[in-house]
């Protein structure tokens, strides 16, 4: 397994479509890298500054992205069945049409996160971290079959008077459940728009397929009582200050090596 460190800074590196099996990367700074298609299963990504890095398409299935920032980052399309995100914050990150089948979400930050199209089934998204995991987020059109959501916020009121105790709340419109998917208690998803399938039923039909993140509907206690949300996630990965080949990098490894040695 190869391993890149913290002395190396990573932002802006350009690794799209290369083969990142199994590597470790403790790096602090890897805002706006960009791995778009690339093949990081198993990659283990531990403490790491991923803001507005973009990995579009990646292949991300069993990767540790433990305890890092990723706000603003974009996983469109990405493949992050059995991923491990425990502990991370992903504000603003765009999860669009991503495959998040049986992935850990435990005590991630998702507030204002965009999951519309995704597909969660089996995926835990229990416990908070900095306010609520799914604070103002949009999963519009997504897949929760047997998803865990216990402990979720959905709703939460802002108190102070100078903003008319204004709601926000997470869009469920249009998303697809069954009575295996865990929610928190009180709350009635079929009153927020989710489709609940009997037992551990599944629409094996259907498919999440993009659909314009405009909306209408929210969730709440009482979900009619609640505003539109606006999409906050048309986000666009920033000029890369530099380009790093991945030959530089596993130069730089074998001349640490050669130190060690």
């Amino acid at each position: 397994m190869s391993r890149i460190g913290s002395t190396y800074d990573l932002s802006g590196v350009l690794l799209e479509r290369e083969d990142l099996q199994d590597v470790t990367f403790s790096t602090r700074s890897m805002i706006g890298a960009r791995f778009a298609g690339a093949d990081l299963r198993r990659a283990a990504f531990l403490s790491c500054d991923v803001s507005q890095a973009d990995f579009t398409g990646a292949d991300l299935r069993g990767t540790t992205l433990s305890a890092c920032q990723g706000n603003g980052t974009v996983f469109d399309g990405a493949d992050l069945r059995e991923a491990d995100l425990r502990g991370s914050s992903m504000q603003l990150a765009n999860l669009r049409r991503a495959d998040l089948r049986g992935a850990d979400l435990g005590y991630t930050n998702l507030n204002l996160v965009d999951l519309s199209d995704a597909d969660l089934t089996g995926a835990r998204l229990v416990g908070r971290c900095a306010g609520s995991p799914l604070f103002g987020a949009v999963l519009t059109n997504a897949l929760l079959y047997g998803a865990d959501l216990t402990g979720a916020v959905l709703a939460a009121r802002d108190l102070d008077p100078n903003r008319q105790a204004a709601v926000s709340a997470v869009n469920l419109s249009g998303s697809f459940a069954n009575e295996k998917t865990k929610w928190p208690a009180g709350f009635d998803p079929r009153e927020a728009g989710v489709t609940v399938l009997d037992g551990d039923r599944r629409d094996e039909g259907r498919k999440p397929a993009w659909t314009d993140p405009g909306f209408e509907d929210v969730t709440a206690s009482d979900p009619t009582t609640w505003p539109r949300s606006e999409p906050w996630h048309d986000f666009k990965v920033p000029p890369k200050p530099v380009e790093l080949a991945l030959a530089d990098i596993a130069a730089a490894l074998e001349r640490l090596a050669a130190k060690v040695s």
